[in-house]
């Protein structure tokens, strides 16, 4: 009796349908994209991500000492180019190992036309960022569909916006 009963609650618990799950504010698949003001790298300007609402977004976590960064970053200034659907944002931590001026350098180096903002190491801990580049694939709801780590090309990134509404 009690092997049949256990049987039967497995069966009840693994077929059970599962309740559709309201997205939560977050860095995880299904989460939506928190809302946060970014100071502009090398202007005073600011900008928040609630600007991008209704677009699809493509936001990339880097550091300028970041060779995948460097060559992602190329790849992603190409694709925005050639997409006006989809909106880049990269996101730079300052720490010991990214100065200023070295992101300044970077920037200037690669001559990118999308926004840049930067955050503190504490305000990334908040992101749970610990590699770099990290990329989130979002939809025009503003909600996180994918989060990739490490270097992608502009076809890879194509590729994912495919699925993505």
């Amino acid at each position: 009796i009690v092997l049949f009963v256990t049987i039967c609650l497995l069966f009840i618990f693994f077929s059970s349908p599962e309740k559709e799950k309201e997205p939560s504010f977050g860095v995880n698949k299904g989460d939506y994209l928190p809302e946060f003001t970014l100071k502009e790298i090398g202007s005073d300007e600011t900008f928040n991500l609630s600007e991008f609402k209704g677009k699809k977004m493509i936001v990339m976590f880097w550091a300028s000492w970041c060779p995948y960064c460097s060559e992602t970053s190329s790849e992603l200034e190409q694709l925005i180019k050639d997409r006006d659907d989809i909106v880049a944002i990269g996101i730079n931590s300052q720490d010991v190992e990214d100065n200023e001026s070295d992101v300044v350098n970077f920037l200037n180096e690669k001559n990118l036309s999308y926004k840049n903002g930067q955050l503190s190491d504490s305000d990334l801990a908040k992101f749970q960022i610990e590699s770099f580049p990290t990329i989130l694939f979002v939809d025009s709801e503003g909600v996180i569909q994918e989060g990739v780590i490490g270097g992608l090309t502009k076809e890879m990134i194509e590729e994912r916006f495919k699925t993505i509404k």
